[in-house]
């Protein structure tokens, strides 16, 4: 029997290769083009900037009693610090994160502005009667459909860079304060002015220890009634405006409810189209093609 020779046998080794290549590719291109098709009641990619409010309230300039909402993504800034390959997988995470605190905030909370990691809800309390425990039931609703996005996230995942294996570490904080506020028009956008807009967001940077919480400020308190986690009250000096008391509720995921149920079934299904959009955003980066 003739032996074949080592350049004739790599030839042939080759060429499966190269099938399997192609089809990634194609792959790749069909969940890019499925995926940017309009989904009528959910967008299957999360594009941050498209997040608009849900309500249209006029920009009246009246000052009316207001509360305000920030869901921030804790870990942000060190997430993004990685190769380029990983930086077009970890927006498309935290994109998926932020799209799920929006949808889980219903028609509740308008959305004023997306902020990188963090979204500004809020809602005009002025005239308007809620049952107790509205606005507790609504911020454990943002926690619980960020968790458990977090966790499908995590099960969906067959990525190994530095951003997919690293989805765990994104927690969530939530700031809670009230006040009188205005709205008021910018360049053809609904924006809030007021001092308590400008106390929430600097409670962001704060003296909590920890990464996953709830800090609502005393103003915000009674109105919020929120029964989770052990609440400490502190007082945070915010620059400019002096000392603000806050309460901050330190939680666990487990009193959340949130474990997301096994992708058995449609597992493969369902990874498989996790990493063609991961694999999409990087083909964006590849010259000549541009996706």
């Amino acid at each position: 029997m003739n032996m074949m020779s080592e350049g004739a046998w790599f030839g042939m080794m080759s060429i499966p290769v190269a099938i399997v290549a192609v089809l990634i590719a194609l792959l790749a291109l069909v969940a890019t083009i499925y995926f940017r098709r309009p989904v009528e009641g959910h967008s299957h990619k999360a594009d941050v900037s498209s997040i608009s409010g849900r309500q249209s309230p006029s920009a009246d300039e009246i000052e009316r009693s207001t509360i305000i909402v920030i869901p921030d993504i804790s870990g942000y800034t060190d997430y993004f610090q990685h190769s380029r390959f990983s930086l077009r997988h970890a927006q498309y995470v935290i994109g998926e994160l932020l799209e799920a605190i929006n949808q889980s905030a219903g028609d509740r909370l308008t959305v004023c502005r997306p902020e990188g990691d963090a979204l500004l809800f809020y809602a005009v309390l002025e005239g308007v009667d809620h049952p107790s425990g509205y606005w507790s039931d609504a911020i454990k609703d943002i926690l619980k459909g960020y968790y458990l996005r977090r966790q499908e996230l995590v099960l969906e995942n067959v990525c190994a860079c530095q951003a997919c294996s690293r989805i765990e570490t994104l927690e969530l904080k939530v700031i809670v304060h009230t006040g009188s506020i205005m709205q008021t028009m910018v360049a053809g956008y609904h924006m809030l002015a007021g001092i308590p807009v400008i106390v929430a967001n600097r409670l962001l940077k704060n003296s909590v220890p920890s990464s996953r919480y709830v800090l609502v400020s005393g103003d915000a308190a009674p109105v919020v009634e929120l029964d989770l986690g052990e609440a400490a009250e502190l007082t945070e000096k915010v620059d400019g405006i002096g000392p603000v008391r806050i309460h901050a509720h330190m939680f666990d995921t487990s009193e959340l409810k949130t474990e997301a149920p096994l992708l058995t079934g449609s597992k493969a299904v369902k990874q498989v189209c996790d990493l063609c959009r991961k694999v999409s955003g990087n083909l964006k980066d590849v010259p000549g093609i541009g996706l």
